[in-house]
């Protein structure tokens, strides 16, 4: 497990990785293989959670290529209770197809907790700043603050494309 202080940039990370800061989400990140990232809302009934239990094993069953796995499960939000209902039934279906989730973390707005020893702790300004300050140093644009936001953004003037493909189609009667 690692040291107490390494833990919440976990949280911040998803903004590079993902390109957009998640909410009401469970997110699985791959520790030291080959597994792809993950994210799903956070399920709010048993009946959730269980699909969503059954998504994710299938998934990483289908991804799995050595005999094990780890993943590190992190709830981004307000909900703890269901952030740990969450957590541990992914951790326990997915130790069922060889992969273990040695960090459950749970992530609010301004608090994380470590699910499995309870260590917890304010969210900091300096990791986000320095997760900030990182990606922009490598170049990459700055994560969007939601979902949608993102959406938003990915969104562009249409009318450009539009024209390109009719003149397309034009030279394709020819």
């Amino acid at each position: 497990r690692p040291p107490r202080s390494t833990l919440f940039p976990y949280t911040t990370l998803f903004r590079s990785v993902l390109g957009f800061t998640p909410e009401e989400s469970v997110v699985t990140i791959p520790l030291g293989s080959e597994l792809p990232v993950a994210r799903l809302d956070i399920p709010t009934t048993a009946e959730e959670r269980s699909q969503a239990v059954e998504s994710f094993t299938a998934a990483y069953a289908r991804n799995l290529t050595a005999p094990r796995g780890a993943l590190a499960i992190v709830c981004m939000t307000e909900n703890r209770r269901a952030a740990a209902a969450t957590s541990w039934a992914l951790a326990r279906g997915l130790e069922q197809v060889g992969i273990e989730s040695p960090i459950r973390l749970w992530a609010s707005a301004d608090r994380w907790m470590d699910l499995n020893s309870g260590d917890n702790g304010a969210r900091s300004v300096q990791s986000d700043a320095r997760m900030a300050a990182e990606a922009a140093y490598l170049g990459k644009p700055p994560p969007a603050p939601s979902r949608s936001a993102l959406s938003a953004a990915l969104v562009g003037d249409r009318a450009p494309v539009a024209e390109v493909l009719r003149e397309a189609r034009v030279l394709d009667q020819e």
